[in-house]
């Protein structure tokens, strides 16, 4: 039974968004960055879709890691969720900006994200997965590569249950939604959310498209927002997970 809902999470502004410098290796959030993140926990907090996701797939990207903290901390119950770093999700070009860092790198500046307290180490997928960072072969940035790494990454949706939270980057989400959604992929600004259905193919055929649904949420330029006592709370709980 394919999951009942797929929840595809851009990551917050970065500082190579706003810089164009794209040879910053890995980048982390910009300022505005880190101010969109309450924005982004009190959103999904206010949706519906938070206390029902389950499983929490993430690229191993600095950004990505930061935007899903703020996920985490809209979730009522974050440690019971299946936590996943999944390279299957970086980004598509070969750029510094857009190569992850070594799960070795990582680790230590994201200790919130070890295991205990999930039951599982959210980080197994990483360790497994060889060389992630290479940008050859699988992980290589020419369309048909891109195109396999969209089709497998669909195929793992599609044998997932209960809702799944995706945290991904604005290129790779355009191939994933463009390969499964039989046309143009769509486009998300920094950290806005989009939630689709599944349509499983038969066992002869195995596909998986993807089919927009209700929900979802564009965040307000946290320049603008305010910090009204909802966004306060959110940005508390971004700290605490953090």
């Amino acid at each position: 039974m394919p999951p009942h809902t797929i929840i595809l999470i851009r990551h917050a502004q970065a500082e190579h968004n706003i810089s164009q410098n794209y040879t910053l290796p890995d980048p982390p959030l910009s300022p505005l960055g880190l101010r969109q993140l309450p924005h982004l926990t009190h959103a999904l907090r206010t949706s519906p879709l938070a206390a029902q996701i389950t499983t929490l797939l993430t690229s191993p990207a600095t950004r990505t890691l930061q935007t899903t903290q703020a996920v985490l901390a809209a979730l009522p119950t974050p440690h019971a969720v299946t936590l996943e770093l999944r390279p299957e999700w970086q980004e598509n070009s070969a750029m510094p900006c857009d190569t992850p860092s070594l799960a070795s790198v990582l680790r230590p500046r994201f200790p919130s994200l070890a295991s205990p307290p999930w039951e599982t180490d959210p980080w197994a997928p990483l360790m497994a997965a060889g060389e992630y960072t290479s940008k050859t072969g699988p992980w290589a940035p020419d369309a048909a590569a891109l195109r396999e790494r969209a089709r497998l990454v669909l195929g793992d949706l599609g044998s997932r249950e209960g809702t799944v939270g995706v945290v991904a980057h604005q290129g790779f989400l355009q191939v994933v939604t463009g390969e499964g959604g039989g046309g143009e992929g769509v486009r998300w600004e920094n950290g806005e959310g989009k939630a689709f259905g599944l349509e499983v193919g038969s066992e002869s055929d195995g596909s998986v498209r993807l089919v927009p649904k209700e929900g979802g949420w564009v965040l307000p330029d946290a320049e603008e927002g305010g910090n009204q006592p909802a966004e306060r709370e959110a940005e508390a709980a971004v700290e605490e997970v953090s």
